[in-house]
């Protein structure tokens, strides 16, 4: 009999064992946006359904651990809030059960932001009292955080300074400036701006809802007669 309780206690006691070392185990699904979001690096992770929280470690390169938060799931880091992570910028992470205070981190990975690029290639054809405008496609097209891009077109009969929107455009990127009605700007050099706007939205990390940001960059400037 009492052979048979210490068969029945040390099964116990592996069995406890075993689903301490279960709760133990690190986040599944862990990674790290790699310039795939916009304004932000995004965290996904699954938590096991037994443990309260992981604590999110970010490090900068050669500087020290940083504990950011202690999250239920994924979420996006934004860092320095409210203008959103450094674009381009690489920071590393790590990731561990909340309990037991000796639980393991995950292995170590690294992300950034995705770096927004200007306007650097804007094209002008002239015709009778018209400019069309085109300028290059971005760098990314789609990404994992919900954003949108438009683009002001900025005019100016100054290639330094004056110049104002006259248009905003879409994803098309391409514009007319049509002078008929304009016969002030008919025959003189022309300059024009395009500045790139980004809409950006983020995963809480605090579960209060989406943040919102704008991000603005001046393009290249270039003339037309």
């Amino acid at each position: 009999m009492n052979q048979a309780i210490a068969v029945i206690c040390i099964s116990l006691l592996l069995f406890s064992c075993s689903k301490d070392k279960e709760k133990n185990d690190d986040p599944s699904g862990f990674t790290v946006s790699q310039g795939t979001a916009v304004g932000t690096i995004r965290i996904t992770f699954t938590k096991d359904p037994d443990v309260t929280g992981v604590t999110v470690e970010r490090q900068e390169v050669n500087g020290p651990w940083v504990n950011i938060t202690s999250m239920p799931g994924s979420f996006d880091d934004i860092h320095n809030y409210p203008n959103g992570m450094p674009p381009g910028k690489i920071f590393f992470y790590r990731l561990k059960n909340d309990y037991p205070d000796d639980a393991p981190y995950t292995t170590v990975k690294s992300g950034f932001a995705y770096d927004i690029k200007p306007v650097d290639e804007l094209n002008i054809s002239s015709s009778a009292n018209m400019n069309s405008l085109s300028w290059n496609d971005g760098n990314q097209t789609s990404f994992l955080n919900e954003s949108t891009i438009f683009f002001d077109v900025m005019r100016s009969v100054d290639s330094t300074d004056g110049f104002k929107k006259i248009a905003q455009v879409g994803e098309d990127r391409a514009y007319v400036d049509d002078l008929t009605n304009n016969p002030s700007l008919q025959g003189i050099p022309l300059y024009y701006r395009i500045d790139v706007h980004y809409k950006f939205y983020t995963l809480s990390p605090f579960n209060t809802g989406n943040f919102f940001y704008t991000e603005v960059l001046e393009g290249k400037v270039a003339g037309s007669m």
